[in-house]
C-alpha cells in the first residue's frame, strides 16, 4: 500500500479520541492537487487519532496535514473512513488570504498586520500564510500570532524586520482551490523561490538596527558600494534604496558624534560617580530582589506541603467511602437476586410483565465494558423474474405464499396487506410460530435478485453498529428487502434510530430511501419483550398463527421475483369516520404516526378493487394495524365493545383471522 499525503479539515470539534477530517486535496508526482471525496471511501475523509492532532484543542475547520495509509482492517472493524494517518505533517500547505490594499502601501500593509487585524473564522495561527495584496501582488510566507480578544490574528512586528518574498500573482504559486461549504479557500504547496521581496520594515526597525551597528567611516562605505551593486530593479525597489542610503549617512554621523563623546564622558568626575553609585544601586535592588523572591518560594512551598496534607486527609476519606460503597453495591446485589428469583417464581401467571422486566434488566446483566457490535447480516444475490407492476408483483407474492403452505384466502389477504404496507413506505412486521417463514417467502418474491437478512441481538444498543446495515441495503436506489430477525430483541428505537426517522419521513410525506423495503420477524419468548409502542406505530404486524394454512402440505421454496418499482395504479378510498373515532378511543396515549399509518392504509386497501374471498378494507386494518398495537399496550378490547360493533355491524362477514384474533384474546363478544 502506496502512502499518501492529504490535506483535511476538522468537520466537528473533536471531543474524542479521534477525529474524521474531510480531505480537501492531495499531493500527487509532487504537486498539491483538489482531492475527490470518491478518492477516499465511503465518505471522503480519513480517520485521525488523537496523538496525532495539528493542534490541541482540535477546533471545527482546523487544518492538519497528513501521511495517511489504508487501513487494512477497515471491513472487519466498521471503521468509518478507509483510510488512517499515520503521522502529522509540519509542512502545512501555505494559505492565500486577502487585504484590501496594494503591495506598494507598506504603511497600509503594516496597519491591517499589526492593528487592525485579520479577521477569520477559522484558525489562522501556526502555519504559514500569504497575502493577496488589492493589485494582485502575493507575498509570504508570514505568521500570525493567536487571536486577541476582539478575536483577530496579528502579526508580531519582529516578523516584519526583514524583506518578505513576493509574486506578481497568484498564478505564478499554481494555487489549488477547495470549497468547503459556501467558502472558497485557496492552499500552495510546495511554495517556488519568491521572484521579487517587500521590504515591509517600519522606518524606526531600520534607524534601530543601523544605530546599534555603530557604524564607521569604513564601513559606512562598504555598505553604500554593496547597495550600488545591489540590481535595484529586482532585489530592492528605488525608493527603499534611497531611504537605506538616507539612513546610513545618519548612522555615520551618529557614531561620529559618539566617538567624541565617549572620552569626554569617562574624564568627566560626576559621570565617575554617578557610575559608582549606579552600579552600588543596581547591587543593592538585585540583593533585595533575590530576598524578596526567597521568601515567596518559601511561602509557596509551605502552601504546596499544607495542600499535600490536604489532599492525603481526602485521599483517605474517599478510601472510606469507596469501602462503604462497594458494601453497598453487596448488599444490592444480593437483595437484586433475592428479588430475580422471587419474581420468576410467579412467572408462570404474569408472562407480559416478566418480559418487561427482563427488558428493563437486560443492561445490568450483559457486560457493560463489552465493545458495541453490529448485527450479524448477510446479503443474498441471485437471479429473479422482473415484476413490472402492480398486478404482476401481487400474482407472483400471493403464489409463493401459497407455495410455502397458506391457504388462497389467507395467501390473498397477506399479500394485498404486505404490498399495501410497502407501498406506503411502512415496514412489516410478521409474528407468531412460522413468521420466519412467511418473513423470508416475501423478501425473495419481492426482492430475490438481492436482500439482506440481519440477526438483531438481545445486548444490540448502538445505532452506529446498525446505521451501515441500513446504508448498504438503500444503496443504490432499485427496490432491496431488509429482513430483521429478532426486530424487538432490542429496542429499535436505540439500535435502528436512523431506520426509525427514516419510516417517519416516509409517513410525513418524504421521499427518503424509496426503495428500501423492511420486513421484521417479531421473537416471541424469554430472550424479548412484548412489541413496543415505537415498533407498533411503524407498520402492520401479521400474526401467522390467525392465518388459514394447508393441512399435510409439503411446503416449495419461493421463487424469486423482483420489482422494478412499486407504482400504485388504483386511486386511494374515502376516509372512515367510523375508523378515525375507534383510533382516538383505542389509544392509550395519542401516536400521530400509528394514526397516519392506519388511516393511509385504509385509504389505500379501500381503493383496490376487491376479488372474491379477499377481506374488506376495515377487516385488513383492524387484523394487521389496529388490534396489534392495542394488545401489546395492553387495551381492554371489551370496553370499546360499541366502537367495535359500529365498525363491524354484520358479524358474520367479518374476516375469519380476526374472528380468531379476537376470541385468543377473550374479546369474542364484541362482535
Amino acid at each position: 500500500m502506496v502512502p499518501r499525503i492529504v490535506l483535511g479539515f476538522c468537520a466537528e470539534n473533536a471531543t474524542m479520541d479521534y477525529a474524521f477530517t474531510y480531505v480537501l486535496a492531495v499531493v500527487h508526482e509532487g504537486r498539491l492537487l483538489k482531492a475527490d471525496f470518491s478518492m477516499f471511501p465511503p465518505q471522503g475523509s480519513v480517520y485521525v487519532p488523537r496523538h496525532l492532532f495539528p493542534n490541541a484543542p482540535f477546533r471545527f475547520r482546523d487544518l492538519g496535514f497528513w501521511d495517511v495509509e489504508e487501513d487494512p482492517g477497515f471491513g472487519e472493524r466498521n471503521r468509518g473512513a478507509k483510510y488512517r494517518a499515520f503521522r502529522v505533517r509540519t509542512d502545512v500547505p501555505a494559505e492565500l488570504i486577502r487585504v484590501d490594499c496594494p503591495s506598494h502601501r507598506a504603511d497600509d500593509v503594516r496597519h491591517v498586520l499589526l492593528e487592525r487585524g485579520l479577521e477569520s473564522f477559522y484558525r489562522l495561527d501556526g502555519r504559514d500564510l500569504l497575502l493577496e495584496f488589492a493589485d494582485g501582488v502575493t507575498a509570504g510566507p508570514l505568521h500570525v500570532e493567536p487571536p486577541a480578544a476582539d478575536g483577530r490574528y496579528r502579526c508580531d512586528p519582529e516578523r516584519l524586520g526583514q524583506p518578505v518574498g513576493a509574486w506578481p500573482n497568484r498564478q505564478a504559486l499554481q494555487p489549488v482551490l477547495v470549497a468547503m461549504g459556501q467558502t472558497v479557500r485557496w492552499f500552495v504547496w510546495p511554495l517556488p523561490r519568491p521572484d521579487i521581496f517587500l521590504d515591509l520594515a517600519s522606518t524606526r526597525q531600520v534607524l534601530e538596527g543601523l544605530q546599534r551597528l555603530g557604524i564607521s567611516q569604513e564601513l559606512h562605505d562598504d555598505l553604500i558600494a554593496r547597495l550600488g551593486s545591489v540590481d535595484t530593479g529586482v532585489r530592492i525597489p528605488p525608493l527603499h534604496r534611497k531611504r537605506l542610503q538616507t539612513l546610513l549617512d545618519e548612522a555615520l554621523q551618529t557614531g561620529k558624534q559618539l566617538e567624541a563623546c565617549v572620552p569626554l564622558l569617562r574624564a568627566d568626575p560626576q559621570v565617575q560617580e554617578a557610575l559608582e553609585q549606579y552600579k552600588h544601586q543596581v547591587g543593592e535592588e538585585h540583593r533585595n530582589e533575590l530576598e524578596r523572591r526567597k521568601d515567596e518560594l518559601n511561602d509557596e512551598l509551605e502552601a504546596l506541603r499544607a495542600k499535600k496534607r490536604e489532599v492525603e486527609a481526602e485521599i483517605e476519606s474517599a478510601r472510606g467511602r469507596l469501602a462503604e460503597e462497594e458494601a453497598r453495591k453487596e448488599q444490592t446485589a444480593e437483595a437484586t437476586a433475592e428479588a430475580v428469583v422471587a419474581r420468576a417464581r410467579r412467572a408462570q401467571q404474569e408472562v407480559n410483565a416478566l418480559l418487561a422486566d427482563v427488558a428493563v434488566l437486560r443492561p445490568f446483566m450483559v457486560d457493560g465494558a463489552a465493545p458495541a457490535r453490529g448485527p450479524a447480516a448477510e446479503t443474498h444475490r441471485g437471479e429473479a423474474a422482473p415484476l413490472p407492476d402492480l398486478g404482476a408483483a401481487y400474482a407472483h407474492l400471493k403464489t409463493q405464499l401459497e407455495n410455502v403452505g397458506l391457504q388462497p384466502r389467507s395467501a390473498s389477504a397477506c399479500a394485498r396487506e404486505v404490498l399495501t404496507a410497502l407501498s406506503l413506505g411502512q415496514a412489516v412486521f410478521f409474528q407468531g410460530s412460522l413468521a420466519p417463514v412467511l418473513a423470508r417467502a416475501a423478501a425473495i418474491a419481492l426482492s430475490g435478485a438481492r436482500w439482506t437478512e440481519a440477526d438483531v441481538a438481545a445486548d444490540l444498543k448502538d445505532n452506529a453498529a446498525f446505521r451501515p446495515v441500513v446504508e448498504a441495503v438503500a444503496a443504490g436506489g432499485a427496490p432491496a428487502a431488509l429482513l430483521l430477525h429478532g426486530a424487538n430483541r432490542s429496542c429499535i428505537d436505540a439500535y435502528g434510530a436512523d431506520l426509525v426517522r427514516l419510516l417517519a419521513e416516509r409517513a410525513a410525506g418524504a421521499d427518503a430511501a424509496p426503495g428500501l423495503m423492511v420486513l421484521g420477524v417479531l421473537t416471541e419468548g424469554l430472550s424479548a419483550p412484548p412489541p413496543d409502542p415505537v415498533l407498533t406505530a411503524l407498520g402492520p404486524i401479521i400474526h401467522t398463527d390467525y392465518l388459514a394454512w394447508k393441512r399435510g402440505w409439503k411446503g416449495r421454496p419461493p421463487r424469486p421475483g423482483q420489482m422494478n418499482a412499486l407504482t400504485w395504479p388504483h386511486p386511494d378510498g374515502p376516509d372512515e369516520e367510523a375508523l378515525g373515532f375507534l383510533l382516538g378511543e383505542l389509544q392509550p396515549a395519542p401516536n400521530e404516526l400509528w394514526r397516519r399509518n392506519v388511516l393511509a392504509a385504509d385509504r389505500r386497501l379501500a381503493g383496490w378493487p376487491g376479488e372474491p374471498g379477499a377481506p374488506d378494507a376495515l377487516d385488513s386494518v383492524a387484523f394487521a394495524w389496529v388490534l396489534p398495537r392495542c394488545l401489546a399496550a395492553g387495551v381492554d378490547l371489551t370496553e370499546h365493545a360499541d366502537a367495535l360493533r359500529q365498525l363491524f355491524p354484520e358479524p358474520d362477514e367479518v374476516d375469519p383471522r380476526l374472528q380468531q384474533l379476537l376470541r385468543s384474546h377473550g374479546a369474542a363478544e364484541v362482535l
